[in-house]
């Protein structure tokens, strides 16, 4: 019933051609960012999805395969953490 509330949410703003903004504190910086309802949609607007991450929100590590089904909301606290090879 959630998913296909989501779903129906997200295609009811695209059709009325709204944006929808949250506010986010993402690595310590207070940030708006737009149609982002997700974890998984926060990651591909910054291009993350593919990248191995750690991902903390609200002090909580979230499972990588609880991405797609994890709400953001305002007020949220994330801290994105990728791991960086090299020498």
């Amino acid at each position: 019933m959630f998913a296909a509330a989501h779903c129906d949410f997200k295609l009811d703003v695209f059709l009325r051609n709204e944006v929808v903004l949250v506010e986010l504190v993402i690595n310590g910086e207070a940030r708006t960012v737009t149609d982002v309802a997700t974890v998984a949609d926060l990651l591909v607007q910054f291009k993350l999805e593919q990248k191995i991450l750690v991902i903390e929100l609200n002090r909580d590590i979230i499972e990588r395969t609880d991405y797609e089904q994890t709400r953001l909301n305002d007020g949220d606290r994330i801290e994105i953490v990728h791991f960086v090879g090299g020498g």
